[in-house]
């Protein structure tokens, strides 16, 4: 139910704003680190906590904070190319 929410308010934003690609990137940079990083790496040391290694737990929250950094990244240029496009814009003119 979260899911099909959150991609219908996604699609209904991105239709009404004129900066489709960038309403895009910006949804893709929030939603990559959770979904693709931090619940896989959440669900995996719940399931082999016991069994992992200090080392590989060191591995494991070393990429966390790579990607982390690499989703602050995307998202702080995702909203710095609406905002310079948006100056730009003018309604109605091609």
């Amino acid at each position: 139910v979260i899911r099909v929410t959150y991609v219908a308010i996604m699609t209904i934003l991105a239709c009404v704003l004129p900066f489709f690609e960038s309403v895009v990137g910006i949804s893709g940079a929030i939603s990559f680190f959770p979904i693709s990083i931090y619940y896989p790496f959440a669900m995996y040391r719940k399931m082999y906590g016991d069994t992992i290694s200090k080392k590989f737990n060191l591995l494991l929250n070393m990429i966390s904070v790579f990607t982390l950094s690499v989703g602050a990244a995307a998202t702080v240029g995702a909203f710095r190319n609406m905002i310079t496009g948006w100056t730009d814009f003018q309604i109605f003119n091609t």
